[in-house]
């Protein structure tokens, strides 16, 4: 690559910079770019990308720009699609913004302390500030909230525990009346902690069910976060959109997935930080 750099077509989002909500932008051409559009495993040399109402209108070798576009010389630099983050705690506008700088230009996040990410969708979503499109999941659906039931004072009644039917459905609909897009809830232990077992299953099937359905009242999907089989087979069974991290996946399990449509965010980065010293995971009870 020229010089190592890469320039990361944000086409997708691009309301995260310059504040489309106003007026769409005049069209542009992004012209001498090393082309990579994630379709074919190539490159597709001197290309140049033509965007008009903020949508990809054509790409190529060779394409004609037409008149009044506003011409971007990429200089031979590489051009490919905006990455997606599928699973991240973004809570602060340092870390939109070191997203959007490293070429991720959609983010779903998997919980954070007090709704940060819906604030941060809002911001991004209408220009002010520099950052990605957020998908958000508002504060955590898990057995004990600790210091998220300050988030909201309707969490009140959760405050010795989120267990029963009634507390699921309550916590779920606070998510998504505060703007949560998509529901982080828990199949097992996390991992991380020396005193936790991330194998070991935490919310039933039927508890799991109850916050799917309840969700899919308001048309909002649910991710789970688990590594052991078992939670993740009765998050399956439950209708999960998503399996977060699925460590420990049996192939029965990975089959019904399949069968089932569910999407596996494998989040390689944890077994990363566990078995290299330092990071999220660092003492020799939880290093592998």
């Amino acid at each position: 690559m020229k010089n190592g750099h890469v320039v990361f077509l944000m086409l997708f989002s691009l309301t995260v910079n310059i504040g489309l909500t106003q007026s769409m932008p005049k069209p542009y051409a992004l012209i001498r770019a090393n082309l990579f559009t994630g379709l074919q495993n190539s490159i597709m040399a001197n290309s140049t990308v033509l965007v008009k109402g903020g949508k990809i209108a054509a790409f190529g070798p060779g394409l004609a720009v037409p008149a009044g576009y506003e011409i971007i010389d990429c200089q031979g630099y590489y051009l490919l699609p905006g990455l997606i983050d599928a699973h991240s705690h973004m809570d602060n506008l340092a870390a939109a913004k070191r997203a959007l700088e490293t070429g991720v230009t959609t983010v779903r996040t998997a919980g954070v302390p007090a709704y940060q990410d819906v604030a941060l969708a809002e911001l991004s979503k209408t220009g002010r500030i520099p950052g990605p499109d957020i998908i958000p999941a508002g504060v955590y659906v898990t057995p004990n909230l600790e210091e998220t039931i300050l988030a909201d004072t309707r969490l009140a009644p959760l405050i010795n525990g989120v267990r029963t039917d009634e507390e699921l459905r309550l916590l779920v609909n606070v998510n998504i009346d505060r703007g949560a897009k998509v529901i982080k809830t828990r199949g097992t232990e996390r991992a991380g902690r020396p005193e936790t077992d991330p194998r070991e299953q935490v919310y039933t099937e039927h508890q799991l069910r109850v916050i799917i359905e309840e969700a899919a009242k308001r048309n909002v999907p649910v991710m789970i976060h688990s590594h052991g089989d078992e939670g993740s087979r009765a998050a399956v069974r439950a209708g999960a959109r998503s399996i977060e991290h699925g460590t420990f996946l049996s192939d029965e399990t990975l089959q019904l997935m399949k069968q089932k449509g569910t999407f596996l965010v494998p989040t390689f980065i944890t077994l990363e930080d566990l078995t290299h010293p330092g990071g999220d995971y660092i003492g020799p009870v939880l290093e592998l």
